[in-house]
């Protein structure tokens, strides 16, 4: 399934790239692939610049709302101390002092996680760890973890891929703070995701009486974003938009 997701986005972020003028464009990120609320008031972005196969991230302060100064920065061990994952795709706030991330090495096959501790600001010791059923029961029904939504009180929609089950993409209800899950691996209903128009859901993340959804719709040229209102889950009018420069000051690119 890595192979499947990785074809996915080579050619989204390869279309993006031929629209766009590196020169102009290089300060932003044509795509998020994870995205995560720190809960101090900062939100990561993580994806790619133009031009560049160098994962990088951004922090966005939620009140101000725009990226802080000097990003989008380059993943290393410099900036993410131990986190040892050369692509993230997705990220959640486990609500315990430590965020989760899921991704892969280069050269291993199997989706990896790492446990990072947001006080101490660096990965636990030795991480990464295979997303298997020792450390995450039921959860390898996901071959490959996508994206994840926090509801809250360590409710999580993880979303990804099986083939075994279905082409489609894929969605798990889960509780982080029991590590079980609550419902069986199904496809994602539009209507279930308040509406969702998007045909891939690359990354999701919450705040306040709102989350986002960023991904792509088949036939679109742009990265494109929803936002839904918690308490009815549905999507408020006027979206899907283009995770642009105007939207996303700081982070999306001008189109």
């Amino acid at each position: 399934m890595k192979s499947m997701r990785h074809a996915v986005t080579v050619l989204l972020f390869a279309v993006v790239q031929a629209l766009m003028s590196a020169s102009a464009h290089a300060s932003c990120l044509v795509s998020v692939d994870a995205a995560v609320n720190w809960g101090n008031g900062k939100a990561y972005f993580f994806g790619y610049i133009p031009d560049n196969d160098q994962l990088n991230y951004v922090r966005y302060d939620i009140k101000a709302d725009k990226a802080d100064p000097g990003y989008p920065k380059p993943v290393n061990n410099s900036t993410w101390p131990g986190l040892g994952l050369d692509t993230i795709t997705a990220a959640v706030n486990g609500g315990n002092g430590k965020a989760y991330f899921f991704g892969y090495i280069d050269g291993v096959d199997e989706l990896q996680y790492v446990s990072y501790d947001i006080k101490t600001d660096r990965a636990d010791e030795g991480y990464p760890y295979p997303v298997d059923d020792v450390f995450w029961p039921d959860l390898s029904d996901l071959s490959d973890i996508t994206a994840t939504l926090d509801l809250g009180d360590g409710f999580v929609i993880f979303m990804g891929y099986n083939g075994a089950i279905s082409e489609n993409q894929l969605g798990i209800l889960y509780n982080i703070n029991t590590f079980a899950k609550l419902d069986e691996v199904q496809e994602i209903n539009p209507e279930e995701m308040g509406g969702s128009q998007l045909d891939f859901i690359s990354s999701a993340v919450e705040w306040g009486d709102k989350f986002y959804l960023f991904g792509w719709i088949e036939g679109e040229d742009y990265p494109l974003y929803e936002r839904f209102t918690t308490s009815t889950m549905t999507m408020d009018a006027d979206y899907p938009r283009v995770m642009d420069s105007d939207m996303w000051p700081g982070m999306g690119c001008s189109y």
